[in-house]
């Protein structure tokens, strides 16, 4: 409840934003604007969408999630990659982040294609029940991934043209 009088919203707001069922967007929380984001991890043989706020407050960013993400070990592996003339440290973390859930996407879809190459290996006769069950299982994350890579898409390009509202972008060149 602190934090979210803190950065002027409500504490349904915050909770809201990191469920599970959020998507990727980008959208005004008080006078912040928030990146929501997932970010997939294998979990057995599902992927884990693990939802993620991210919050420009000033120079520094927060973040938040209800799960534990490997996202500072991922930044820290992407942000040597990227160049962005005029950029200070919001601009680039914020990009690292985008940029680790982009990857994290891409190693899910990897993922599932392997799994796919195994099903289509599989003897059917000998596992009809699981064959069906992981089958929806495979068609459900891959279309769930599909819509968060599509989302992202456009979280990425609204911060691209400049429409997210943000200062710290002002002095990014394209």
């Amino acid at each position: 409840d602190a934090l979210a009088t803190a950065i002027g919203t409500g504490p349904a707001v915050l909770r809201s934003c990191l469920s599970d069922a959020s998507y990727p967007r980008v959208e005004k929380i008080g006078p912040i604007t928030g990146f929501f984001l997932r970010i997939p991890r294998h979990s057995g043989i599902d992927i884990d969408r693990s939802g993620l706020l991210v919050l420009p407050v000033g120079r520094p960013l927060l973040t938040l999630s209800r799960q534990p993400t490997d996202l500072q070990e991922w930044t820290t592996q992407v942000l040597p990659s990227i160049e962005v003339p005029g950029a200070d440290f919001t601009p680039q973390m914020l990009l690292g982040i985008l940029r680790a859930s982009v990857r994290g996407n891409t190693d899910a879809v990897g993922y599932l294609e392997g799994q796919v190459r195994a099903l289509e290996e599989a003897l059917v006769p000998d596992s009809r029940a699981d064959f069906f069950e992981r089958t929806f299982r495979l068609r459900k994350q891959i279309s769930a991934i599909r819509s968060d890579l599509w989302r992202l898409k456009g979280l990425l390009v609204t911060l691209i043209q400049g429409r997210a509202g943000l200062d710290a972008f002002k002095n990014v060149e394209a």
